[in-house]
């Protein structure tokens, strides 16, 4: 056996153990910090629901514009469109969208609304012709016709406007402000 070989062997292999132990600990490092930033960045789902002809963007508590329009023309269209004995649909389909200080009031509104719907056995058709969405207010205006018509009675067509704010909170649109009006969009005086 020749040490002399042996010798410069060991000796370069204790020298590229320690290399390695430098690039295995540069790759914990490289792996700890690509960890925290695959961790530290909000999920971003992209759809496009059906009826849509833009893909929508949705964050943890944020989305875009068309799909905040796109909630605004589903909540018109579900409250323009009564007929009687509709009321508990439309409640269950609206509650798990409004804020907790709107809760009572809209849902009371529905319910009085519904009653006398009811009682005078009127249908109310909501036509939508136009959504707006203000990014300065956040605000989506849904803009239509709303036609009652009940038996033995003409039919009376008048204009409607849904001004509502669609907010996002864990993914789940919330709404946190909601009027209806027969005048245009106030858009000029929410600037």
């Amino acid at each position: 056996m020749d040490f002399g070989k042996f010798k410069i062997r060991l000796s370069s292999s204790q020298t590229e153990n320690r290399w390695l132990r430098w690039v295995a600990l540069g790759l914990l490092v490289a792996n700890v910090v690509l960890a925290v930033a695959v961790f530290s960045v909000r999920t971003v789902v992209t759809i496009q629901p059906p009826g849509l002809n833009e893909a929508v963007r949705i964050t943890q508590n944020e989305a875009n514009a068309a799909y905040k329009k796109a909630w605004g023309l589903f909540v018109a269209n579900l409250l323009g469109n009564v007929k009687p004995g509709s009321a508990d649909f439309i409640v269950a389909a609206l509650t798990p969208l409004l804020a907790s200080d709107l809760y009572r009031p809209v849902v009371d509104a529905i319910r009085n609304q519904a009653a006398k719907i009811d009682r005078a056995r009127v249908a109310t058709t909501f036509t939508a012709h136009k959504v707006l969405y203000d990014p300065k207010t956040d605000t989506v205006y849904v803009r239509g016709r709303q036609t009652s018509a009940g038996p033995g009675s003409d039919s009376v067509t008048d204009d409607r406007t849904y001004e509502l704010v669609v907010s996002i909170r864990g993914y789940k649109p919330v709404i946190s402000e909601f009027k209806v009006y027969s005048e245009a969009p106030r858009l000029e005086e929410n600037s």
